[in-house]
């Protein structure tokens, strides 16, 4: 397997995140061949030009491609058409990207040498937020009744110790994550028509986990993520009442109703009804709680 990389970034304006997310890219991507697999999906004609007059002007030599959407295809259908155009394109390893990422200096080399070195399929990233908490360090996912342990959230990088250079997970956000083309040829894409911004990220990997591919998390890769830019704000006590009872719909919160039902349909046992009552039960009591 080779060192070139098909990078993936969907995004929807905020212009400013993407560039910032590129310069990290580039100025990490030693000894790399990359290309960027930019996929807008209908931002403002501004913000579209903002992109490509910074990749003009400033890495004229870079490899990229940019491909616009009608703003109807969210997080999931962005990063499966960014994906299935690479793989067509011959790319073996595929690194799934959001555009308010910043690469950590060193990350980039250090996550494809831990996964070339040691034959892996799906390898994350530690990410972080700006204050150097810990956003997702991979979660332990019970099938028996759905619940998501999430390790090491909130506690600071620097005082975690992991034991080996990467560790076993059932599942990883969609940032700082390196993929193998087996990895497509084994699950396809993203079901981002029964998940099209939520939960595809969770589900690909419970079925990676399926068909039998280890799904790995590394500290030596570390990503910044800007935890305001999308959806809406993920803790319940900071939702006004309203915007408490939106989430339970709208496609821009993972508490939907819709993500979870069709999560717990798939992954956990035959009484994934009786479970996902008591979860929603749980989020009404501790937001009243709040």
């Amino acid at each position: 397997m080779t060192n070139k990389i098909a990078i993936v970034i969907p995004f929807f304006n905020n212009s400013d995140y993407t560039i910032k997310c590129i310069e990290s890219i580039v100025h990490d991507a030693n000894n790399l061949e990359i290309c960027l697999y930019l996929i807008d999906d209908g931002s403002s004609i501004e913000n579209e030009y903002a992109v490509k007059s910074y990749l003009s002007d400033h890495h004229k030599t870079l490899n990229y491609k940019y491909k616009k959407g009608n703003g109807t295809w969210w997080w999931a259908k962005s990063l499966s058409i960014g994906l299935e155009e690479a793989y067509s394109d011959g790319f073996e390893l595929f690194l799934m990207m959001n555009n308010d990422n910043i690469i950590q200096k060193g990350s980039l080399n250090n996550l494809v040498n831990i996964f070339l070195d040691n034959y892996l399929e799906i390898l994350g990233s530690i990410v972080v937020f700006k204050n150097n908490k810990i956003k997702h360090c991979g979660v332990v996912f019970d099938e028996n009744t759905g619940k998501i342990l999430h390790n090491h959230m909130y506690e600071d990088i620097n005082t975690i110790k992991l034991k080996k250079d990467f560790i076993k997970t059932d599942s990883l956000g969609g940032q700082g994550v390196l993929i193998s083309k087996k990895v497509i040829e084994k699950l396809g894409y993203l079901d981002y028509e029964i998940f099209p911004q939520y939960g595809s990220d969770l589900d690909f990997y419970l079925r990676a986990k399926q068909k039998g591919i280890e799904v790995y998390v590394t500290h030596q890769s570390v990503i910044i993520d800007d935890e305001e830019n999308t959806g809406l704000l993920k803790s319940e006590h900071r939702l006004s009442f309203s915007n408490f009872i939106k989430s339970f719909y709208s496609i821009k919160s993972h508490m939907s109703i819709f993500v979870k039902y069709n999560i717990y349909k798939r992954h956990v046992g035959n009484k994934y009804l009786i479970r996902l009552i008591f979860l929603y039960i749980k989020y009404i009591i501790n937001f009243l709680l709040k």
